[in-house]
């Protein structure tokens, strides 16, 4: 075996790029990294114990030259014996060619891998394609995340080659026999990164630097140990600075976060993304400087960011939401609830309540702490109150435009508005609070406040009992 697959071989296991038994779908153009990674894997394929499957895509943007590398890559692979797909492609238009084009690869792909049940794809990315896309990146302003390059492994694709530089490859093709087509389009400076490759990077090479492609392939070898450490230090302390998380939202303490360096406030905030749209969310450095902004503001503040989702600034949390939780919210009927002399058991918009009338002596005898006079039993879910002073039927709903009541041992009236600001209740938490009315006034604020003008007094014969179950 020659030194190049030697080399080959230990980069796969150094970095656990193949199991035995891995069915293993490989991306072939025909040009000379694809050809190479290919031929490679077949000379190590029963060393490996691994099966391999070959996929070309035909862009037919080259005419005879598209047509020629179709043909390469069909006389290889019957050769070889390997197993070879083929997807033949026709652009209506060529706007943004280059990301349409690998859009359309990775979902042939992809669609490839589910149904030949293949685990792994083979793409020949070298070291070149690393330094390229880290000076990308760099110009472009990505962070630590960009500009770690191309990764060795991500998910289920493998670029193995990522190690060798163009000329190792060009040698190992020749050194072995082998041909390859050649894509003129690859000489062509009108594309950024055929820029980078044919000029700047021989540039710096020439006047700066020999070695740049390895400083800037061992860069991103640091950049991504650098963003695997932040990441682990980032799980250390997620959960201690979640309140609330679902499928639809993340709360975060605003007080913990505050108290965090801000590398770790973002990926704390890449974290909360990821959870809510997928591993593939990307949060720019517009929106991140946006969001640690946030955090030592005053009030109630937002910012909406892509993929309909929006960061919302309340009094002690940081909420990362979709958009269509609003959206999709649709306003609830209230429920009218005619009072009965037994208990009543009701559910409103999933919550439970239990409503019951006492004499005064019955409840005293049935719970610890008898009720006095002001004392109405104001717990966050349990109330009771002067059943006389309550005037049927009651209504169980949500806050309205508007809204005042008589706040519980506080001297006049205040709007619901008001005492939710008193009470750093923030704004997008006020419209899931249910409130409890008569027919002409707002009775419980409930997790909140009676309203006074329902307090046990030392006239107080009956009361009204109700307790809330969330």
């Amino acid at each position: 075996m020659n030194s190049f697959l030697q080399d080959l071989e230990s980069f796969i296991e150094e970095n656990n790029l193949i199991s035995q038994n891995d069915h293993i779908l490989v991306g072939f153009s025909g040009g000379a990294d694809s050809t190479a990674l290919l031929y490679g894997l077949i000379r190590l394929k029963d060393k490996l114990h691994i099966n391999l499957m070959a996929a070309h895509i035909n862009y037919n943007l080259r005419g005879n030259d598209s047509l020629a590398d179709l043909n390469f890559v069909k006389r290889f692979c019957s050769d070889y014996n390997i197993p070879l797909a083929v997807k033949e492609i026709n652009y209506d238009n060529f706007n943004d060619l280059e990301n349409k084009a690998r859009k359309t690869r990775f979902d042939y792909f992809s669609t490839l891998s589910k149904k030949y049940s293949l685990n792994k794809i083979a793409l020949a990315h070298n070291k070149g394609d690393v330094a390229e896309t880290v000076l990308l990146h760099l110009f472009r302003g990505s962070g630590i995340t960009g500009m770690r390059g191309i990764l060795p492994v991500n998910g289920k694709i493998i670029r193995p080659f990522i190690l060798f530089e163009r000329k190792q490859i060009i040698d190992f093709l020749q050194v072995s026999g082998l041909d390859w087509q050649t894509d003129k389009t690859n000489f062509e400076t009108i594309y950024t990164r055929n820029k980078l490759r044919i000029e700047l990077l021989p540039y710096i090479s020439r006047e700066i630097n020999p070695q740049i492609i390895d400083v800037l392939y061992n860069s991103a070898q640091i950049f991504n140990e650098t963003e695997a450490f932040l990441k682990e230090q980032t799980n250390k302390i997620w959960q201690d600075v979640i309140i609330n998380i679902s499928a639809e939202i993340v709360s975060l303490d605003l007080h913990k976060l505050r108290m965090q360096y801000r590398i770790i406030v973002y990926y704390l905030i890449r974290k909360s993304l990821e959870h809510l749209c997928g591993d593939d969310y990307s949060l720019n450095h517009t929106n991140s400087d946006d969001i640690c902004g946030l955090l030592n503001t005053t009030g109630c503040k937002e910012i909406k960011l892509a993929n309909n989702i929006s960061v919302k600034k309340g009094y002690d949390d940081l909420i990362i939401m979709k958009n269509n939780l609003l959206n999709s919210i649709i306003p609830v009927p209230e429920l009218t609830v005619e009072i009965k002399n037994k208990e009543q058991k009701l559910t409103y918009n999933s919550h439970s309540f239990y409503l019951k009338i006492l004499t005064l002596n019955q409840f005293n005898k049935q719970h610890t702490s008898p009720l006095k006079k002001d004392n109405c039993f104001n717990s966050k879910v349990l109330a009771v109150m002067d059943y006389k002073k309550i005037t049927p039927p009651l209504t169980i709903g949500y806050r309205k435009k508007g809204d005042f009541f008589y706040p519980l041992g506080m001297a006049g009236k205040k709007k619901l508005k008001d005492y939710f600001i008193d009470k750093k209740v923030s704004k997008y938490e006020r419209d899931n609070i249910l409130i409890i009315r008569d027919i002409d006034k707002i009775i419980w604020v409930v997790g909140y406040r009676l309203d006074d003008r329902v307090k046990i007094t030392n006239e107080t014969k009956q009361v009204l009992l109700i307790q809330y179950f969330q």
